[in-house]
């Protein structure tokens, strides 16, 4: 069950990174203790809607693989991608 993780204490992220939850992330702010991959979870990140603020935002948690012998795939925005540059 790797690269699950949980968010016990929602409200703590507005007051710890003054940051506010826009509408769409009221869902997430509850305890939950089993995140993985492919859901939903809060985010801390500048937020146009609030002229530049630190805003909570929903984005998608996970990892995408991308090959070398494949083209790349159009991600939606929100997406993270990490790569690790030392393999062949």
């Amino acid at each position: 069950m790797c690269g699950r993780f949980g968010l016990s204490a929602p409200e703590f992220s507005e007051t710890r990174f003054h940051a506010q939850p826009l509408p769409e992330v009221q869902p997430l702010l509850i305890r939950r203790f089993n995140i993985a991959p492919t859901q939903d979870i809060l985010t801390v990140a500048l937020s146009k809607r609030l002229g530049g603020a630190r805003a909570l935002k929903a984005m998608r948690w996970g990892l995408t693989i991308r090959r070398t012998d494949e083209r790349p795939v159009v991600r939606p925005s929100g997406t993270i991608e990490v790569e690790d540059e030392g393999s062949p």
